[in-house]
């Protein structure tokens, strides 16, 4: 989830648009993560906090902040296009 140094985990959903940034990242497209299929749905990482297996346990909350930064940004931002369960923002 991370190409380059300067990881924006646990820092907020404004660290996560300074990261994206620096990458010349502009748009963010994901799909509502209540409603995603298995790696990318909320659901499936918050079982994973408690899964037997290690690599789960420790990826778990990473993909959780994400998720939560993602949606964070989506909400405030006035530049959001949803398209059924899919999101665009605009990280301007």
């Amino acid at each position: 989830m991370q190409p380059i140094a300067g990881h924006a985990f646990f820092h907020g959903p404004e660290a996560v648009k300074r990261y994206f940034g620096s990458l010349g990242i502009q748009y963010i497209a994901y799909t509502d993560f209540e409603r995603a299929l298995t790696i990318y749905n909320r659901g499936h990482w918050l079982a994973n906090r408690s899964s037997p297996e290690a690599i789960w346990r420790f990826e778990a909350p990473y993909f959780l902040d994400l998720m939560d930064n993602l949606e964070q940004l989506a909400s405030s931002s006035n530049r959001v296009s949803v398209f059924g369960a899919q999101r665009l923002v605009h990280l301007d």
